[in-house]
């Protein structure tokens, strides 16, 4: 991942355009990369202007929601018994690709919008979606919609915090305790939902 970063940093142009799209690409058909990370490196060289915000966020839409479509329509074309082969589970584990058919039957076609959230198990949710017949037009809809909310977030998320790290670390230094007691609480919460599911 570094070298691969490094190398998107040392380029410009097309070329850093290009390989950035690949990378994204590849993150929705199960490249062992972070897509989030990904946009963030990204998102710091425009914050240095060697990208294009603009440029940065519709090529990273594009590449996400094309790789999640392109597991969507392997699971639907494949099935879930391609899943119990070697070569794939190592990208869709099978117990991953059964909890995710449990989530769809129980929650319906807005997973789609959840797992866009959810790094680490979005290839197995779109997997699963294509197993389930979930139509494309579905995952376009809830897996677009949300890319459209995420992505710029990130990107000036992260221009924005790159610019402005003083006035950043006053607001935490302010607010630290009232931080420290919502992940407090947070945990505990998410605790006593797993223990009564559990």
């Amino acid at each position: 991942m570094q070298a691969l970063l490094e190398r998107l940093s040392t380029l410009h142009g097309p070329g850093a355009y290009a390989l950035f799209f690949v990378l994204v690409f590849g993150c929705g058909i199960g490249l062992p990369l972070n897509e989030d990370l990904l946009i963030i490196a990204a998102a710091v060289l425009v914050y240095y202007g060697a990208l294009s915000a603009p440029l940065v966020i519709v090529l990273a839409i594009f590449g996400v929601v094309l790789g999640d479509a392109l597991a969507l329509y392997a699971g639907a074309r494949l099935g879930d018994g391609l899943a119990r082969r070697r070569w794939l589970s190592r990208i869709v584990p099978p117990e991953r690709l059964s909890r995710a058919q449990e989530q769809f039957r129980r929650r319906g076609h807005g997973l789609l919008f959840i797992a866009r959230f959810l790094p680490g198990v979005r290839t197995a949710v779109f997997f699963a979606a294509g197993t389930l017949g979930i139509p494309l037009r579905a995952l376009w809809l809830y897996d677009g919609v949300a890319a459209l909310i995420e992505i710029p977030a990130l990107v000036y998320g992260v221009r924005y915090a790159a610019g402005n790290t003083d006035a950043l670390l006053e607001i935490l230094r302010r607010f630290q305790l009232a931080l420290v007691a919502a992940v407090l609480v947070g945990a505990f919460l998410y605790w006593m939902y797993r223990r009564r599911r559990g």
